[in-house]
């Protein structure tokens, strides 16, 4: 396993470009399992501009966490307070929830905003996410139900 911190370095075009052709498929193979298997890395793979920084390493741990325990069905507790503009939405309403039906497609989530116009942009955000050719690449299987599919854009 390569470090979510290792993998973001190499993806730079000056690292890639020093690498053989075979050291880039074993690369872009680690970057995927990784991928599966961490918020973050997840979140670079299917978003290719994302900057994060310390506060979205420690979020996305948290959320990692958090993932791990609802799987082993312990009904964990997680509540995230900070400023605006700080990248909560993103993380944590839009990648997330596409992490985690990729993960555990038989999960079910309930997500909430003050305003019902946001809680819908924010629900097709997520479906636009698990429409992509990069969320297909690492979770094929995942597909949404007809009947879920908000008709709204």
């Amino acid at each position: 396993m390569i470090p979510t911190m290792a993998l973001e370095a190499m993806r730079t075009p000056e690292a890639i470009a020093r690498l053989s052709r075979v050291e880039k498929i074993k690369l872009l193979k680690a970057i995927k399992e990784e991928s599966r298997r961490r918020l973050l890395a997840f979140t670079l793979y299917t978003k290719r501009d994302y900057r994060p920084s310390w506060f979205h390493h420690l979020v996305a741990n948290e959320l990692d966490w958090f993932l791990t325990e609802v799987m082993a069905r312990r009904s964990p507790r997680l509540m995230l307070f900070a400023p605006p503009r700080h990248g909560k939405t993103e993380l944590v309403s839009r990648r997330f929830p596409a992490f985690a039906l990729g993960r555990c497609p038989d999960l079910s989530i309930i997500a909430t905003s003050y305003s019902n116009d946001l809680a819908g942009s924010i629900n097709r955000d997520v479906q636009r996410v698990i429409d992509t050719e990069e969320y297909h690449d690492l979770f094929p299987e995942t597909l949404l139900s007809k009947s879920s599919v908000c008709r709204q854009s």
